[in-house]
């Protein structure tokens, strides 16, 4: 495998001096992608890192680049055998950390190694890892984090060079500049392309100019010009253009008229602005970058439809403020926003043994969650490691979970909440499931006013003549923390407990082992014993390991100080209280109130808070079905942040209006502020799906089909399904280009949401997701659109995505 030139710890020096960050990026991937298992320490010492694991361990390994330069990988660290190497996708990378400060890092911290340290930072698990110098380490920050902004920037109107580029590095492994008929071969059979070995050197012979059997990266391109060309839908879609604009049927390409035509009827269905020709000409420069071309054939039209600016999402609606002035966007008191919610955000895995981790609280603040949870509980010696005794903790309590200092979590919140790379300057929300007695009551508001200080968000002392009309505007909250919790000098009670998820052991996940059953049952049974014996004693037991008791703690007057959510118990859409009053709903609760009581709960959730959280059958982390409770006003939906399924597609769809900030305003019916949109008929055609990925692409090729779903209220909420094309994830297409429509009747239009998914028919009945994405109905774009393609973690899959019409009417 040949070597690149240049890579030296000298040249290594001026490399990390170019302040140009497309030429660094370029010769820094040089550095950092694979060269096989046996590379040579001494040639490649960046290569080769210190990784630290969540069980303390450090080992040396080789860390790198594939070869396409999508994937971070390394060589398996642990003692057992395991056939697939660990990696982690760059487009689940939340952020570059520097700096030993991680869960990992801290327990086995070396301050020796701080400058040389660095965590990637995903949505579930942290990376960390040691360089040999502290310019190696800048080597790997720097590369990871230009990667990370070019995926998210990544233009998609040059899809057809992004693409073209990334295949070329993924199929030319040794870098030597050409491809063999092997390596196409290989290529052919990842890009999810049906062709026989004989069809596939009948193409590469087509455009191996100099006939020298192989190509090279100029060739390459001209074969794939063909592959991107290959779109039947497109020359279909061209066909009736022409034939409704009275264009010539015989032409594979459109005009500066037919695309002015195509652009005004089609996708602004006529409704200004509309327009012109200049706008035309514009675009079809932009595109072709031939400053002299008037039109647009197959390949440039495909290259234009599957852009980012011609995807579903209404790109006015993701902008700051949904397209208007921002500072109005978020004057509305709190009580009238959709709030991006966790719950028990300090989990990594399922709710009965999964690991707690300080880094989730970084994670989900810097995703755009602004309400997250705290459970907090008496601490011990040692319980986590280190802990002197007197410190509160954080865990899942009478469960198997792991446990992490509650004074890490805060200072986690506090460097997190509004800092980059997310940059959310609206507040952040501390839900706390309270189960300390008072002296770690007033050590925990101790550590708040410490890290906090002026951020914290506090009530007037004197509560008795303070009666708000309505809660504070994100606007007026910039930058500040809100603590959720009891207050006042009553007991803390925990049969009364607002959000009792408690592990039910009857509904147990099927795949926990049968060991950790045991464990469960054990502690399970000595919390029964605790409880039997502390109902026969005057002493409380607040640890996690204890058991919930009848007998009550006083609450902190000191902690009471700082809630500025007073968390009540629900009583009754009458008993409202103040508008700092809030309540929390187990989903079934929620759910049983909104199909029988909506309208009350909508006026309720108008000026009260409400939290839904899931139910304790919830073992395994899976997800509530979030459009319910929005649909009654509900603002604070908590969600598992830690799993990727249909509930958190949803919220990551509902939350990418208003750029991610955490805040949705509710529509206008749900705010008493206008009527609701009135019941409508939703079209929608799947001409086609592009460059979906493999990745059992050694194994078979693709059979895909769409899934489109909508959900909302009753009858609303629909499931359909395309046929299965054979043997094609590269450009498979259905009805023979004609597409296949869908048609559902929505009565409540603000209430759906739209999700359309790539699937992988396996046989046997088998189905894979391959990608999804999910739009709120009132955000969905009218015409042929493209819908982006997300994975399980909402992680993008570059390139890839569906070709759809979409049709509405009103009824």
């Amino acid at each position: 495998m040949a070597s690149a030139s240049g890579q030296t710890l000298e040249n290594l020096e001026a490399l990390l001096a170019n302040e140009e960050d497309e030429v660094f990026l370029a010769q820094a991937k040089t550095y950092l992608e694979d060269r096989g298992k046996n590379t040579d320490i001494t040639k490649h010492p960046w290569q080769w890192l210190t990784k630290h694991s969540r069980h303390g361990q450090a080992k040396k390994t080789r860390v790198y680049l594939s070869h396409a330069h999508d994937w971070i990988c390394w060589d398996h660290t642990g003692n057992g055998v395991m056939r697939k190497t660990p990696m982690v996708l760059v487009s689940h990378m939340i952020r570059v950390d520097t700096g030993q400060t991680t869960t990992n890092f801290q327990k086995n911290a070396n301050k020796d190694e701080d400058s040389r340290s660095f965590s990637i930072i995903t949505h579930k698990r942290s990376l960390d890892l040691v360089a040999e110098t502290e310019s190696m380490a800048r080597l790997w920050v720097r590369t990871l984090r230009l990667l990370r902004r070019g995926g998210a920037a990544a233009h998609a109107a040059n899809s057809f060079m992004n693409y073209t580029d990334e295949q070329w590095f993924r199929a030319d492994t040794d870098r030597s500049g050409t491809l063999e008929i092997d390596e196409v071969i290989k290529l052919m059979r990842k890009m999810n392309i049906t062709c026989s070995d004989k069809e596939i050197k009948k193409l590469v012979k087509k455009y191996d100019m100099d006939e020298n059997h192989v190509l090279d990266r100029e060739e390459f391109g001209e074969m794939m010009k063909e592959l991107f060309s290959d779109r039947m839908e497109i020359r279909e879609l061209i066909l009736m253009i022409k034939h409704q604009s009275q264009g010539n049927a015989n032409e594979e390409f459109l005009t500066v008229d037919e695309l002015v035509y195509f652009e005004n009827e089609f996708q602004r269905q006529n409704v200004p602005p509309l327009v012109d020709g200049e706008w035309a000409k514009k675009m079809i420069v932009e595109i072709t970058g031939d400053e002299n071309e008037h039109i647009l054939n197959i390949m440039n039209f495909a290259i234009m439809l599957d852009s980012s600016e011609n995807g579903i999402y209404d790109p006015e609606h993701c902008k700051p403020g949904c397209g208007i002035d921002l500072q109005k966007y978020m004057s509305k008191p709190l009580s009238e926003y959709f709030i991006n919610t966790s719950h028990n955000t300090y989990l990594t895995g399922n709710q009965l043994q999964g690991v707690s981790s300080v880094e989730q609280y970084s994670n989900v603040l810097q995703r755009g969650c602004r309400c997250v949870e705290l459970d907090c509980w008496d601490g011990a010696l040692n319980v986590p490691e280190g802990n002197p005794g007197d410190e509160p903790i954080i865990t899942h309590g009478h469960t198997l979970c792991t446990k992490i200092l509650f004074r890490d979590v805060i200072e986690a919140i506090r460097k997190s909440s509004f800092g980059p790379p997310s940059e959310n300057p609206y507040p952040v929300i501390l839900s706390i499931e309270m189960h300390c007695s008072q002296r770690f009551q007033d050590k925990m508001y101790e550590i708040c006013k410490k890290e906090f200080k002026d951020l914290l968000y506090l009530l007037p002392d004197d509560l008795g003549n303070y009666h708000p009309q309505a809660l504070p505007s994100p606007e007026e909250l910039k930058g500040k923390i809100l603590v959720k919790g009891k207050r006042g000098e009553g007991p803390l009670d925990d049969d009364d407990e607002e959000d009792d998820d408690a592990v039910s052991p009857v509904a147990l996940d099927e795949n926990i082992s049968p060991g950790i059953l045991a464990k469960f049952a054990s502690t399970t049974k000595s919390v029964a014993a605790k409880k039997s014996k502390k109902r026969r004693s005057s002493l409380p037991d607040r640890s996690a390991a204890g058991g919930k008791t009848k007998v009550s703690t006083s609450m902190s007057q000191k902690w009471s100080s700082i809630i500025s959510l007073q968390a009540m118990k629900f009583t009754g859409f009458n008993n409202t209280g103040e508008a700092y009053q809030m309540s929390s709903f187990a989903e079934s609760k929620a759910k049983k109130l909104t199909d029988t009581e909506r309208e009350a709960f909508v006026t309720y959730n108008i000026n009260k808070l409400s939290r839904i959280y899931p139910g304790g059958h919830r073992v395994n982390s899976s997800n509530m079905e979030p459009v319910t409770s929005w649909s009654a006003g509900c603002q604070l939906v908590a969600l598992n942040f830690q799993t990727g399924d249909l509930g958190m597609s949803l919220n990551y769809g509902r939350f990418l209006e208003n750029a991610n900030f955490g805040y949705v305003l509710k529509p206008p019916a749900l705010r008493h502020t206008g009527l609701p949109g009135s019941p409508m008929t939703l079209k929608v055609t799947v001409l086609s799906c592009q460059r979906l990925p493999n990745h059992h692409a050694q194994r078979d090729i693709l059979d895909p089909y769409v899934r489109v779903e909508v959900h909302g209220l009753g009858s609303d909420s629909k499931v359909l399904y395309t046929k299965t094309v054979m043997d094609n994830g590269f450009n498979p297409v259905y009805s023979k280009g004609h597409g296949e429509t869908f048609e559902f009747l929505i009565q409540d239009r603000e209430a759906a949401m739209l999700r359309i998914c790539a699937m992988d028919f396996e046989g046997s009945g088998l189905h894979e997701m391959i990608g999804q994405y999910a739009v709120p109905l009132n955000s969905v774009r009218p015409g042929f659109r493209h819908v982006p393609l997300l994975d399980e973690f909402n992680g993008e899959i570059k390139l890839a995505g569906i070709l759809c019409r979409i049709q509405m009417e009103a009824q």
